[in-house]
């Protein structure tokens, strides 16, 4: 088992950012409507969403091309990891075609 140990100075160094992060938001969200996990928590929440998107054909169409960039499953491709948390992040969303050293991992 590994422990790590904190001290206080360690503690006293964390912050919490101000506001969620837009592009963890969507890749959560995308998430969330694939799976069918956390029903009591999330049900109401992917029903409102799902019929929303299904009366809006461009947020539809967006919501499915992530649905094949965003995995359901254990492994989440490292060049879909958004960089940081900053307005200029969201850039993220159309990316330019990846390397090819990175082709493998689509």
């Amino acid at each position: 088992m590994l422990r790590i140990h904190f001290t206080t100075e360690d503690l006293q160094r964390i912050t919490m950012v101000q506001h969620p992060d837009p592009l963890w938001e969507i890749i959560c969200s995308i998430c969330r409507l694939q799976s069918r996990d956390g029903a009591g928590a999330f049900g109401a929440w992917r029903r409102l969403s799902a019929g929303a998107l299904q009366e809006h054909g461009t947020a539809h169409r967006a919501a499915s091309m992530l649905r094949t960039l965003v995995p359901l499953g254990p492994y989440f491709p490292d060049f879909l990891t958004p960089p940081t948390s900053s307005p200029e992040s969201i850039r993220w969303i159309a990316p330019p075609p990846p390397p090819a050293r990175e082709r493998w991992r689509i």
